[in-house]
């Protein structure tokens, strides 16, 4: 009964959603029902476009039955004929934030046959249960421990110690830690302000430096970058590119 009342509005649903938002597309930074729905489904928040086509259709007071309406258009929409380049996207994000890599094509296949089942319903929070799940699993120590090199590398632009590795395969195995948490972590680490974590974030700027082709900075490069970067947490990357630009700056974006 209730995929009833639902599947008429699938025509207008079609009209609304262009075809997959890719992952770069701009999203709106709103909080709310419309953004909360599209980051449960696909993981994203919703285009400008989007936003305005769901508000000016009646979706703005935020209650749970509201929620979970909105919710049910966008997986009709994920298992939909058009919605397979929605699928696609939303799977690659789900293993881009647990695993810090690309599906394989395996993935893909097992999982774009799995979103497009209308019993099982899986949402991009599915998907990202079903990873943590995965890295839960000893049995999996293979992926398990790449996933921490991705991280360190990502975050600090270095390979993790075995103090390191034996902490996040012991949050992995209890909470299921994945890629993004531990990016996030490392970075925050770096920043924390004790002599041991700015020892430790002087050593990453110093990497920078290297990676960016540039001579080793002396202490007084390492501190002008701390100055410049104000305590803004960045992923190794964009650190790279701020030590580039360094010399014409006089701020961070």
């Amino acid at each position: 009964m209730i995929r009833k009342t639902i599947l008429p509005a699938l025509a207008v649903l079609m009209f609304a959603l262009s075809p997959a938002a890719p992952i770069s597309a701009q999203e709106t930074a709103d909080s709310g029902l419309i953004p909360d729905a599209y980051r449960a489904v696909f993981g994203r928040g919703p285009t400008p476009t989007e936003l305005k086509y769901w508000r000016e259709h009646g979706f703005g007071n935020y209650t749970a039955n509201e929620l979970l309406r909105l919710k049910s258009y966008l997986i009709l929409y994920l298992e939909s004929a058009k919605g397979m380049e929605e699928r696609r996207a939303t799977i690659r994000r789900s293993y881009q934030r647990s695993f810090g890599r690309e599906p394989s094509s395996d993935d893909y296949t097992y999982w774009m046959k799995e979103l497009a089942h209308t019993l099982t319903r899986y949402t991009y929070e599915d998907l990202m249960k079903f990873q943590r799940q995965y890295l839960q699993n000893t049995a999996n120590e293979t992926e398990r421990r790449t996933t921490i090199n991705r991280a360190y590398g990502n975050a600090l632009g270095r390979f993790p110690t075995t103090s390191d590795y034996n902490y996040w395969l012991d949050r992995m195995t209890k909470e299921g830690s994945n890629f993004t948490e531990i990016v996030e972590a490392a970075i925050n680490y770096v920043w924390g302000g004790d002599l041991k974590q700015e020892t430790e974030l002087r050593e990453t700027i110093k990497r920078a430096y290297v990676a960016a082709g540039r001579a080793n900075p002396t202490n007084d490069d390492i501190n002008l970058a701390m100055v410049k970067l104000k305590a803004k947490p960045r992923v190794f990357s964009k650190l790279v590119e701020f030590v580039k630009k360094i010399d014409t700056m006089t701020k961070i974006d």
